[in-house]
């Protein structure tokens, strides 16, 4: 059995007194924890009469103002280690005692319970869990696992019993776990992808993946900078799925493809006043998780202005309601380009350039990264060749990753992705495979040397077929221009020569 004991002051006087209440009774204390003016007691099990003998004369002790039963003692190491594991773990995780009041919780609990509370309290220990999780209820004690909705968000609850020793239906707390309803959709593969899972190896890749972790648990807005194709969604994902928001929703907006008719009911939603039908908007849906706006370059400037008022006020209100909304969302931008160069063009407000550019990060473009290149291209094989390993390949043609390393890669992953499929697709139907483009031409050169043909014409129909061929892989002039080391004009009146035209 345990008791706690809140003396007034002379803590040593006091606890001699004590022991002599217990020494008239013939109790024998078990263990005492002390800590500033608390003292906690735990004595052999008694029969009810003598705890009440107990209970009174201790009360009647002086320099004592409250004695109380307690459900276990608090050991001072062990409390110490027990808030710091709730501090660094990254899971809903909440103690309760056997009154289902809350002893300790983790940092994600209180921002989950924070969603759910009414007048955001900042402190929840003594609170009960019924008070903000309506449907966790003592039915629980006989069902370990619920279906909850916490602020529009489904969660499974989890529970735990802690029992007595030697006790079999008399539990002195419990462990409550939510898991995220909303985690079972999030098996799909691409927005279940973390850090772990990236590829890469070189040093300029592994700082990037390094500082990214650090600015995870930032609330401040993030913006990605980085060329098309280096990966600039995932890495949000992965940033999102390493933060203490993993449990909450990943929403990408297009910033290029919202119409600024619909803007407002995109955001922030609707309320139809007729019938009082509400239909939430995308920051609303977000609540307690992430917002990733591709392209934010593209912003209008109604976009813009809509979300500066949101990133002001941390609120919004839905069209047709005068209620305002707080919502708690990270924010993490992407764009091809630095946004002050917009804002210097007079193309990107100021004050938002300000508010979205607090965190911001390079994403390093593929051909800085020759460490890695070969590691997609073993990773690529392995997702789509059925017929050969990647070592096989090489081994058949040992020239093409040189070849592989010495291009520039300007559409970077995606790039090097769709060539290697178009590669891959090659050997594997027509068992058939040129490494250089230009070199894939060696055959044609050789028989035209027999034909009579001036040099000219034989020049031509070379220069023709080589055209052809690389317009495949780089189908716009100005990527042909970047990849034969010429004018993108000069590249266009070639292909209006030869009327080469992409199927």
């Amino acid at each position: 059995m345990y008791i706690q004991i809140v003396i007034k002051n002379d803590v040593g006087v006091c606890f001699y007194q004590i022991l002599d209440v217990f020494n008239k009774l013939n109790m024998r204390i078990v263990k005492t924890i002390s800590k500033e003016n608390t003292l906690q007691i735990e004595f052999e099990n008694v029969h009810f009469k003598v705890f009440s003998e107990l209970m009174k004369a201790l009360r009647e002790i002086e320099l004592i103002s409250d004695v109380k039963t307690v459900s276990f003692l608090y050991d001072s190491l062990h409390e110490d280690s027990n808030n710091l594991l709730y501090k660094i773990i990254n899971e809903n995780i909440i103690s309760l005692n056997h009154k289902y009041q809350i002893i300790n919780l983790s940092n994600l609990a209180i921002k989950t319970l924070k969603l759910n509370a009414k007048n955001q309290k900042t402190n929840f220990i003594g609170e009960s869990i019924l008070d903000f999780i309506p449907g966790y209820s003592d039915s629980l004690k006989k069902t370990n696992k619920t279906l909850l909705e916490l602020n529009n968000h489904k969660y499974i609850a989890k529970t735990y019993p802690l029992k007595e020793k030697d006790m079999v239906n008399n539990h002195k707390g419990y462990i409550l776990k939510l898991e995220a309803y909303d985690k079972k959709i999030l098996k799909r593969k691409f927005e279940a992808i973390f850090f772990e899972d990236l590829i890469g190896e070189s040093k300029l890749f592994l700082n990037t993946i390094e500082v990214l972790k650090n600015y995870a648990n930032v609330n401040e807005p993030l913006f990605l900078y980085g060329e098309t194709g280096t990966g600039k969604e995932i890495l949000a994902r992965c940033s999102h799925n390493y933060s203490e928001r993993k449990n909450f929703p990943f929403i990408v907006i297009s910033c290029a493809s919202i119409p600024d008719y619909c803007l407002e009911t995109e955001l922030f939603g609707i309320k139809v006043l007729s019938s009082g039908r509400v239909s939430r908007g995308i920051f609303e849906l977000a609540n307690g998780g992430t917002v990733f706006f591709d392209n934010a370059s593209e912003m209008s400037s109604t976009f813009q202005t809509k979300l500066l008022r949101l990133l002001e006020t941390k609120t919004f209100r839905r069209v047709g309601s005068e209620e305002e909304i707080k919502v708690d969302v990270k924010i993490i931008c992407s764009a091809q380009m630095k946004l002050k160069t917009l804002m210097n063009q007079g193309l990107f407000r100021k004050d938002l350039y300000y508010r979205l550019n607090a965190l911001s990060i390079d994403i390093p473009p593929l051909r800085y990264r020759k460490n890695d290149i070969t590691l997609f291209c073993k990773y690529f094989f392995k997702e789509y060749s059925h017929k050969q390993t990647y070592e096989a390949f090489i081994n058949k043609y040992p020239q093409f990753e040189k070849e592989v390393l010495q291009n520039f890669w300007y559409g970077n992953i995606r790039e090097l992705k769709n060539y290697l499929l178009n590669k891959i697709f090659d050997v594997n139907t027509s068992n058939t495979f040129y490494v250089d483009e230009i070199d894939s031409q060696q055959s044609l050169l050789n028989q035209l040397e027999y034909e009579k043909r001036s040099l000219d014409v034989i020049m031509k129909n070379y220069e023709a077929k080589i055209f052809e061929s690389l317009y495949k892989n780089y189908p716009s002039t100005r990527k042909l221009a970047k990849r034969l080391g010429i004018s993108h004009t000069a590249v266009a009146n070639k292909l209006k020569e030869y009327v080469i035209k992409l199927n």
